[in-house]
């Protein structure tokens, strides 16, 4: 029997499978080679549609600014006579939803951040972090996702129920 043997001792389960080898981190947590080789190659990609949604956050609110100023020059009768406030009411309404795709394009850049800091210093905290951020910016959008949906339901709904109305006016 071996000395180091304790039949008492709590057992011990190590982050590594048999083809990769535990890695340990500033002496915190073990994760393995492979983990960290994924989240590293994630990373670049993280960070470019994180990019991209902030210069089309830019883009929407000049598309709308430039549709609410376009309002002035356009002709009441298009549209049924709606056309200046239709028009500014477009506009408005391009500027309030790219501040919807402001939340999840910060926390997708929190996450490349976080995942930038954990491959320079190993430290846990910001693989701690970067889950955090990328929890975040699933739950936004799942979140977002149910109203979207909700809001599709409805207005379903509410067609079907115009349509009826109108042919039973007839």
């Amino acid at each position: 029997m071996s000395d180091d043997y304790n039949p008492y001792q709590a057992p011990n389960s190590d982050v590594a499978t048999n083809k990769d080898e535990a890695v340990t981190l500033s002496n915190e947590k073990k994760y393995t080679n492979t983990m960290l080789q994924h989240l590293k190659d994630t990373k670049p990609w993280v960070r470019l549609i994180s990019v991209v949604m902030f210069i089309g956050i830019g883009f929407m609110i000049l598309g709308g600014i430039a549709i609410m100023f376009s309002s002035s020059l356009v002709n009441s009768s298009v549209y049924g006579g709606i056309g200046a406030g239709f028009a500014l009411g477009m506009g408005f309404l391009y500027i309030i939803l790219s501040g919807l795709y402001i939340i999840p394009a910060v926390f997708l850049n929190r996450y490349a951040t976080s995942l930038k800091d954990l491959m320079s210093t190993g430290k846990t905290q910001f693989m701690e972090d970067a889950l955090k951020h990328q929890k975040s910016f699933w739950k936004f959008m799942g979140i977002l996702t149910a109203i979207g949906l909700g809001i599709a339901a409805l207005s379903i709904i509410i067609g079907i129920i115009v349509t009826i109305v109108t042919i039973a006016s007839r």
